[in-house]
């Protein structure tokens, strides 16, 4: 019951840490997506998922583009989405990366919401 190491994000972290294979994985509220060392506590790699623009939530500054739930691992891979509503400020964005590098493998948009008419599609 003591503490090996801590590490600080720029943001609220709202969702334990995924271990994968040795590694630590979370999301932050500055909208980034951590891999830690999990034996040091060393930051592998950092992943942005979006633009640099924050906000005021709850009396703190956090990103347009928080990450925030757990970090799914597989398969040497790593999945999340980043933002805050599908029907909001342009959707969701849907990320796979490789657990190695953290070099993003695929990004996609989640929205309901036709950025031609700016009208709710339904569900899909």
């Amino acid at each position: 019951g003591h503490h090996r190491w801590h590490y600080i994000t720029g943001g609220e972290i709202d969702s334990s840490p995924t271990w994968y294979k040795g590694r630590l994985l979370f999301g932050s509220a500055d909208g980034n997506v951590y891999c830690l060392d999990a034996e040091s506590g060393k930051l592998a790699w950092r992943f942005q998922a979006a633009n640099e623009r924050t906000i005021v939530s709850y009396g703190q500054l956090a990103s347009t583009w928080p990450i925030h739930g757990s970090v799914l691992a597989m398969d040497d891979e790593v999945f999340f989405t980043a933002g805050t509503s599908s029907y909001l400020g342009g959707g969701l964005l849907y990320y796979r990366l490789d657990i190695q590098t953290g070099k993003m493998i695929n990004r996609s948009v989640i929205t309901y919401i036709d950025p031609k008419t700016e009208e709710y599609i339904g569900t899909q």
